[in-house]
């Protein structure tokens, strides 16, 4: 068997039916065995950083290992960007790079290329994957690609690479009798004592809240949280990852939290006695370094699947090392009591209706609010990055039904369309609503192509400030308004004409009263460009402040007061 014909059954048998990419001579065997595979689908992104986030898409969505491939030198190299956001968002996917004959490769270090496209990508990817490899012995690729695929799908999950010189892909092999790869059993091992230890910190809480993470961001992981809510009556506050661990329109759901969170997630979490945080790495965008001092006197169970992540940003009483499906599993089996916080869930709703990220004038949240409400409910929602990414982590109304992605970790602008695009092929019964920034779209518009040539049901929703928002409001607070490289690039372009050029429907809304024309597109299976118009200065609500605790603009001491007080009314009293 040839040895492209042999990855390719070996990925089919996977689950994946769809392979990103984009052609390349040192690819074609490749992509040639994909085309002639009954069960997959070769599908061309028109840039490679396109293919590998429509890899992350498809691997986030389809719950299985997303795979894109690239010829060498620039091919593979376009692919980093997407790489590095699989590994900084644990996404398994697997990666595919083409290179030059191993007779042809440069036999010395000091030579700084010899063919043509030559490019050692291994030693450039190898801090952002979790295995990457040159098969420089055919004898050798069994081995190398059920390790790679093993090793993307097991414990924290993340990007793998393969880069397959020219030869070695049309090696003729019993790939039967090759060296094998043996696969190890990953089990997670928790003490009884644990658990009953933790049953009776909840049962002796006041103010016990719920952190939910992008490890617990899957249709097994959300039923397990469900079925503990049921059980727990407990406020749920989400990640950036975790947007859609749980439906937006339970009365559990608080928010989201952190730097950029709503305020009533954020003082729930400040008035907490009690956390349970579930698959979040607590990053600093979520807790800053000047915040950590609030969590000293809180009892604290983190669960996480790399151990790296327990009591790295804040002490915690228990730091299990679990994959979160299996503690939510075995913490069910227990004999867990019925514990009802329902004053402390009024209290921290009273305070999300108080401050509520949304309110009565034309802004991006006011816009994602009313849009994410008339949704599909079953639609896949595509965050890009910037201003944009956050008014939406504040004001999304998600459903149960509803996943959402984004570039986290890595927040690469340009992300959402292909990411989108990917998640469309893994599950082509859904749409797609994709919310990007007018700086962002301009990252990978490339990939329009993609929405018209297959007929995709995604959804370009334009957050149009002419301007790079978040880096105009930095540039107005930290150098007197000198926006360089912010408005100039962005202005005078004409949204229509560019969807008129990409055969794409397109409507214009500049108030609320025209969003019912969008409302309409959305919930149509056509890919289609809403462009929504808004001031120069649009911002978050909040807007960032100097802890996640003094967002802008800044809550009188009454209020802060006032909100104490009503926290104190849930329990005993607050220390610091």
């Amino acid at each position: 068997m040839k040895a492209t014909d042999y990855i390719v059954n070996y990925i089919s048998n996977k689950g994946v039916h769809h392979i990103f990419g984009y052609q390349g001579g040192n690819i074609a065997y490749m992509i040639d065995s994909i085309w002639q595979h009954p069960d997959l689908e070769f599908v061309s992104t028109y840039n490679e950083q396109g293919a590998s986030f429509s890899a992350c898409g498809y691997a986030l969505e389809n719950q299985t290992i997303g795979v894109a491939l690239a010829s060498s030198g620039p091919g593979a190299v376009n692919l980093i960007s997407g790489i590095a956001n699989a590994y900084y968002d644990s996404i398994p996917t697997l990666f595919i790079t083409g290179n030059v004959s191993t007779l042809s490769m440069k036999y010395s270090d000091k030579i700084r290329q010899n063919a043509f496209q030559e490019n050692d990508i291994v030693s450039m990817v190898s801090k952002i994957t979790k295995y990457a490899v040159t098969v420089m012995n055919p004898h050798d690729l069994k081995y190398h690609l059920k390790k790679a695929i093993y090793l993307a799908q097991s414990g924290r999950p993340g990007p793998v690479l393969l880069d397959l010189p020219h030869n070695i892909q049309k090696t003729e092999l019993d790939y039967e009798k090759e060296r094998d790869f043996t696969i190890s059993d990953d089990r997670w091992k928790v003490d009884c004592h644990v658990y009953r230890n933790i049953i009776d910190i909840f049962r002796v809480s006041h103010r016990p809240i719920i952190v939910v993470g992008g490890g617990a961001n899957n249709d097994t992981t959300r039923e397990l949280i469900n079925m503990l809510l049921r059980k727990w009556n407990v406020p749920v506050i989400v990640t950036l990852r975790g947007l859609s661990a749980i439906s937006h329109k339970s009365k559990n759901y608080v928010g989201f939290g952190g730097a950029y969170g709503n305020r009533a997630a954020n003082y729930a979490i400040k008035f907490s006695d009690t956390i349970l945080v579930l698959g979040s790495r607590l990053d600093e965008r979520f807790i800053y370094t000047r915040d950590k001092d609030f969590f000293n006197h809180k009892k604290i169970v983190h669960v996480d699947i790399d151990s790296i992540e327990l009591n790295r940003i804040i002490p915690s009483e228990y730091g299990i090392e679990c994959d979160v499906s299996k503690f939510l599993s075995d913490l069910l089996a227990y004999e867990i009591p019925t514990l009802n916080f329902e004053r402390w869930i009024q209290t921290v709703q009273l305070w999300n209706n108080r401050y509520s990220s949304v309110n009565d004038t034309w802004t991006i949240n006011k816009a994602v609010s009313i849009l994410s409400a008339n949704a599909l409910d079953d639609a896949i929602v595509s965050l890009d990055i910037g201003t944009n990414q956050m008014c939406a982590a504040q004001s999304l109304i998600l459903n149960e039904g509803q996943h959402c992605y984004t570039s986290a970790g890595h927040g690469a602008m340009g992300c959402s369309i292909p990411t989108a695009i990917g998640a469309v092929f893994a599950n082509k019964n859904k749409v797609a609503d994709c919310y990007i920034g007018d700086g962002a779209l301009h990252m990978n518009i490339q990939e329009l192509l993609m929405l018209r040539r297959n007929e995709l049901p995604v959804h370009i929703i334009l957050n149009n400030n002419m301007c790079l928002g978040m880096i105009r409001d930095f540039q107005t607070k930290a150098f007197s308004s000198r926006f360089v490289g912010t408005i100039d690039i962005l202005q005078k372009i004409n949204y229509e004409d560019i969807a008129r050029t990409y055969k794409l429907k397109y409507c214009k809304v500049e108030d609320v009263k025209a969003l019912e024309n969008a409302v309409e597109m959305i919930r149509d299976h056509e890919p289609c460009f809403i462009e929504l118009i808004f001031p120069e200065e649009s911002d978050t609500n909040p807007q960032l402040g100097s802890d996640m605790f003094s967002q802008l603009p800044m809550l009188s001491e009454e209020e802060r007061v006032l909100m104490e007080q009503e926290a104190m009314l849930c329990g005993n009293t607050i220390s610091w």
